[in-house]
């Protein structure tokens, strides 16, 4: 965290980020730490939003400490409700709201993290016997105490279920339920389809931003056997769909060269729907917006399709 914090000066320092004056001649005010809680305060400003992220994304691929924006919560002071959602809209935030559980399953919904618990905990998952449970038949309110009901298989064993399950405990010790019915809340995406492509070309984008691509760690929670769930292009990090899109480093090389490419800024990409979404920040015309957003699906189903190369044809990828 103070890596972190050595980021935040030096970004305020250099005009990256507009922190609050704490008086005329006081320090600037740009985040607080707690632990491993961050807040960050600042002006209210496109730029401001943007430039945070970045850093955060950049930060991430440094150290490997990753924001959670499922848990993230934005608040303006004298800022219009609009706005607001806006910026929620822009970060990608979202959240379930729980009431009584019965809509929600437990494993397989995105409620809890911002991963679904069967990608989170799939040692968990495998040995559970009702996969399609709902968040209702394993959590409920006994006089405002919060009763945990399990379905395991068998008892748990070994080192690592033992630490999922109290990972597990720990994440959703807590949960905000309410009466009334359950509730999902984010921001209005859609995915956006693209013509001047193939349909095959845009089903891989799709799949890949809903994390319903098989992936060795996908393959794995559905208790698949595989060798080993380590990326294929770097031998480094889980594979899932984010990161062979968008962390790993042949990814990154990739988005690079594109941008190069185009003539545009470095795309620095939080998540899929960044480099889903990049195209609508170019100020050229329609068609160029179009032709850019048709690059990336075209980009993203040649990375899978190496990738696919590399793992069962013994391709190097190129």
């Amino acid at each position: 965290m103070e890596a972190l914090s050595g980021v935040m000066k030096k970004a305020t320092s250099i005009g990256l980020f507009n922190g609050i004056d704490v008086s005329c001649n006081g320090p600037s005010l740009s985040h607080l730490i707690y632990a491993d809680d961050v807040m960050f305060v600042g002006e209210w400003s496109p730029s401001n939003i943007i430039n945070l992220r970045r850093m955060m994304r950049c930060f991430y691929l440094a150290s490997g400490l990753k924001i959670n924006l499922a848990k993230c919560s934005i608040f303006g002071i004298g800022v219009e409700d609009q706005e607001i959602q806006d910026t929620v809209l822009l970060l990608g935030c979202k959240q379930a709201v729980l009431a009584g559980g019965q809509n929600i399953s437990f494993w397989l919904d995105i409620w809890a993290d911002s991963l679904p618990l069967y990608l989170k905990f799939p040692a968990l998952f495998k040995i559970e016997s009702v996969k399609e449970c709902l968040v209702a038949d394993r959590i409920h309110m006994d006089d405002n105490d919060i009763v945990l009901n399990w379905a395991w298989a068998r008892l748990l064993a070994g080192v690592e279920e033992q630490n999922q399950f109290q990972q597990l405990v720990t994440l959703i010790g807590c949960p905000n339920m309410s009466a009334g019915y359950d509730v999902w809340r984010w921001p209005d995406s859609v995915f956006e389809w693209n013509n001047w492509v193939p349909k095959k070309v845009g089903l891989v984008a799709w799949r890949a931003d809903m994390e319903r691509l098989p992936t060795k760690q996908a393959l794995a929670a559905r208790n698949v056997q595989i060798q080993d769930k380590l990326c294929v292009f770097c031998g480094e990090y889980v594979e899932t769909s984010e990161h062979i899109f968008v962390s790993c480093h042949f990814a990154q090389v990739t988005w690079l060269n594109l941008a190069t490419w185009w003539g545009l800024p470095p795309i620095i990409a939080f998540g899929l729907k960044d480099l889903l979404t990049v195209h609508g920040s170019n100020s050229g015309s329609e068609k160029k917006r179009k032709a850019i957003h048709a690059v990336v699906l075209v980009a993203i189903w040649n990375i899978w399709k190496t990738r696919n190369d590399a793992l069962f044809r013994n391709l190097t990828p190129n």
